[in-house]
Order: structure tokens, then C-alpha cells, then sequence
């Protein structure tokens, strides 16, 4: 068994809640799949979101993969990469929050809080905390529509991009 799937068989059921192998009760296993479906919801969300922004999805994927990259370090050692993540974006106010969501939401289905059957072990919050975390950085839909409205802000956004490239 490994912390990415289990010996019987259900793959990633950790994730969605439909895997019992290491006996959760019925109250974590329900809070499972809503916790997966609540991520799941937020990450078509998010990416629809930067594809309405950018026009095509391989853009922003692009961008995205490359501002990961750059600010890994302090993702991966749990450090608040938050301030880090604005200067990458150039203060753009749209990337920041489309982005920080983005990177919550891959945190948050990655958590160990997965894993872990026992109620009472503290795993259990983070899944928890990484979807508050998205909450608070989601833009409203009526922010998503101004965003993409103000021509010279899109024009600074595509001039950012291309320059992620250069």
C-alpha cells in the first residue's frame, strides 16, 4: 500500500471518499467526498476562469506551470509564498487570486489529511484549511467580468505573459 493508492484496489479512493481501508468512520468518509468535490468544483472554476482570461487554456497553463515553478521552494517547504507569488504576477490582481486559488486547490488534494481514518488526527484539517484557503482567494464572478472588460488591464496581462516566455 502506498499514500497515493490502497492494496485493494480503490486507487485514489482516499481521495473521494470511497476507499475504507483505513477505517474512517461514515462522518469522515462523508466529509471526504465533499471535501474532494468542493476542490474539484473550485479547480473547473479556477480554470475556466484563467481560460476566459487569457483566451485559450494552453496560455495560462503555461504561466501557471511557470510561476509554480518559481515559487516551489517555499510551497513544497510550507513557508508563505503568498508575497512571493504577487511580485511573480507583476501586482496583477487577477493572477494573483486565480493563481494563489490554483496552487491552494493542487495543495489541497494532495494533503495528507487524505490518508488518515483517525478523526481525531490533526491530517484532517488541512484538506479542510486548503479549501477555506481557495475560498478566500477566489475572485467573485463579478470581478472575473470587469477583469476581462478592462482592455488595458487585459493588455497588460498578455504583455505579462509573453513576457514569462521570453
Amino acid at each position: 500500500m502506498t499514500s497515493w493508492s490502497c492494496e485493494n484496489g480503490h486507487n485514489l479512493g482516499r481521495w473521494t471518499g470511497h476507499c475504507d481501508c483505513d477505517h474512517p468512520s461514515d462522518r469522515v468518509n462523508i466529509e471526504k467526498q465533499r471535501l474532494y468535490n468542493t476542490l474539484r468544483q473550485y479547480n473547473n472554476e479556477i480554470n475556466q476562469a484563467l481560460t476566459t482570461v487569457f483566451g485559450t487554456e494552453p496560455s495560462w497553463r503555461e504561466a501557471f506551470a511557470q510561476t509554480f515553478l518559481n515559487l516551489r521552494g517555499k510551497v513544497f517547504n510550507g513557508e508563505n509564498f503568498l508575497e512571493d507569488l504577487r511580485k511573480q504576477v507583476n501586482g496583477n490582481e487577477q493572477l494573483y487570486r486565480l493563481f494563489g486559488a490554483k496552487i491552494y486547490t493542487l495543495l489541497g488534494f494532495t494533503s495528507c489529511g487524505w490518508f488518515f481514518g483517525d478523526e481525531q488526527r490533526m491530517e484532517r484539517e488541512l484538506t479542510q484549511n486548503m479549501v477555506e484557503a481557495v475560498r478566500f482567494m477566489m475572485p467573485t464572478e463579478e470581478k472575473i467580468v470587469a477583469w476581462t472588460n478592462n482592455k488595458s488591464g487585459l493588455r497588460r496581462l498578455i504583455d505579462w505573459v509573453k513576457g514569462v516566455h521570453v
